[in-house]
């Protein structure tokens, strides 16, 4: 574009300069008026005090090819052809108009950061990345900006402080910007636990750190309540005492719910203490010998009789050495000697009991010893 307006000027400063040659030459009255009309032309377009060629001189184009020569600059200083500020006229320009956008300083460190750009070996360039600004800033195009504080507008995630644009407005938590320890996020707000009952997602949402079914419970396990306790339904509740329904033992402060679904003592004597027997799920002194018992467990002696009394035994080997088991009586007496009354040969020492009921040597003569007889169930020497 300037080398063209420098072509047609130089063509029209020839063009004057022909015609005021023609007119000291001719003396014609019309060559004179052009090239006067072409000088006030040039006057007008570079100033009225910009020296124009006269009839008596050439056309100086100088002015000209410096006026659209630019000056060659190297640095700090210049070079070339200076134009005086007369040359060009019209209204003055702020210089802060035209240099353009202030540039920040190139200098910079941790303690002195870049006002707009990153700061990189030192000195500040513009960014490429939101790393390179640092926390609380982005990059966006170019240069470091703030990024958006709650409940402002905003079009992305990245641009939010929470780095979570919800419905055009950034939020005031994310995972990236979580709230206070006693608070959590739900829907971009920061909100305090929920109490019993209230809807929950997670269990810290609920002031008791339980969420059962989307919604705040005060227990899940028989743990989250007190000792004396259990959980039913999300809630603690007493512990039941005997005879109250159950449906596991951990329902009953006895710890042992019975086969009737109802909370016991006892299921067997073992679950009581010692000298304390196990009847219908309670735990009652043992019995003695001779006292009401329906199984083993109800007697001190671990034996009831097929009477239903506790007895001392019910065969011969319940007994210690050297006794038998009387089974009417459940007692034990020592084995019978000679004569003794007997019912059957295990009552007897010998082992014998004649057909007397007493307590024999011998029935025949093949219990006595070789040498004896049997008289009257007693072995006699021949």
């Amino acid at each position: 574009m300037r080398l063209r307006l420098l072509l047609c000027t130089l063509a029209m400063v020839a063009v004057a300069d022909g015609a005021l040659d023609g007119a000291e030459r001719t003396g014609a009255g019309r060559a004179s008026r052009q090239g006067r009309s072409l000088q006030s032309f040039f006057r007008g377009l570079f100033g009225s005090k910009q020296r124009l060629p006269s009839a008596s001189g050439p056309l100086v184009i100088r002015p000209v090819i410096q006026l659209l020569s630019p000056p060659i600059c190297k640095g700090a200083s210049c070079s070339g052809p200076a134009v005086s500020p007369s040359v060009v006229s019209g209204p003055a320009v702020s210089p802060s108009v035209v240099s353009g956008p202030a540039v920040s300083p190139s200098q910079c460190s941790r303690h002195r950061p870049c006002p707009h750009g990153a700061c990189l070996r030192g000195r500040c360039v513009a960014c490429s990345s939101d790393p390179q600004c640092g926390r609380g800033r982005r990059c966006s195009g170019g240069r470091c900006v703030a990024l958006l504080s709650a409940g402002q507008r905003c079009f992305t995630d990245g641009s939010c402080l929470s780095r979570n644009c919800l419905y055009g407005r950034c939020a005031v938590c994310s995972l990236y910007q979580p709230c206070a320890e006693h608070e959590y996020c739900l829907s971009g707000q920061c909100r305090p636990p929920g109490e019993l009952g209230e809807r929950c997602h997670v269990d810290k949402n609920c002031r008791s750190r339980v969420c059962l079914r989307n919604s705040c419970a005060e227990c899940r396990n028989h743990t989250d309540c007190r000792a004396d306790q259990f959980c039913s339904e999300g809630s603690c509740h007493t512990k039941r005492s005997l005879f109250q329904s159950c449906r596991d033992g951990s329902e009953c402060s006895s710890a042992l719910c019975g086969t009737q679904k109802v909370c016991v003592e006892c299921q067997r004597t073992a679950d009581c203490r010692q000298g304390r027997s196990c009847r219908v799920g309670h735990c009652v002194p043992s019995e003695v010998l001779g006292g009401y018992c329906s199984d083993d467990s109800n007697c001190r002696s671990g034996r009831c009789g097929p009477l239903g009394t506790c007895v001392s035994c019910r065969v011969d080997r319940e007994c210690r050495g050297g006794h038998f088991c009387a089974r009417g009586e459940g007692e034990c007496y020592p084995f019978g000697e000679k004569l003794d009354w007997c019912t059957e040969n295990s009552q007897c020492r010998s082992q014998i009991c004649s057909p007397s009921r007493v307590c024999a040597d011998c029935v025949s003569l093949r219990d006595c010893k070789e040498g004896e007889i049997c008289f009257q169930n007693l072995c006699t020497p021949i």
